[in-house]
């Protein structure tokens, strides 16, 4: 599958999860800045709104659009690792893994996004590419 056909793919899933779930709130987690980048342009053309993530952006910018994201005035928010730990992200509703962890650990901190305490757990989106993928895959769904 070719660059431009996993992005159509994760809109597809983005918009089915906004349009016929209703969900308010989606996470979407990659690995690179130049990741982060890319999808955020994709999403940014198929008119989904949505903000990076990542330490390259000030602090005051994380601290702005993960308010946004709160509020639910952004309905997408597109991250790396530094959004899976120690950050309050109450009422998420999917957790898109368009790059997979690379490690259990981080896999949990991710989805733990979508199963906050005292909350139904939410949906999550594993994409697979590699057999490092299908490993990890197999690890997390026992």
């Amino acid at each position: 599958m070719s660059d431009h056909q996993e992005l159509d793919l994760l809109i597809n899933v983005i918009k089915n999860s906004l349009e016929k779930r209703q969900t308010k709130s989606i996470m979407v987690f990659a690995e690179t800045k130049k990741s982060i980048d890319k999808i955020c342009d994709a999403l940014r053309q198929a008119e989904i709104k949505s903000l990076p993530y990542y330490t390259d952006i000030t602090v005051q910018g994380r601290a702005m659009t993960l308010m946004l994201f709160q509020s639910q005035q952004l309905p997408v928010i597109v991250c790396n690792n530094l959004a899976a730990r120690g950050l309050d992200t109450s009422n998420v509703s999917h957790i898109i893994q368009f790059e997979l962890a690379k490690t259990t650990v981080d896999y949990m901190h991710r989805v733990g996004r979508a199963g906050r305490m005292g909350q139904k757990g939410g949906l999550v989106t594993n994409f697979v590419r590699t057999g490092v993928d299908l490993e990890m895959a197999k690890i997390v769904s026992k």
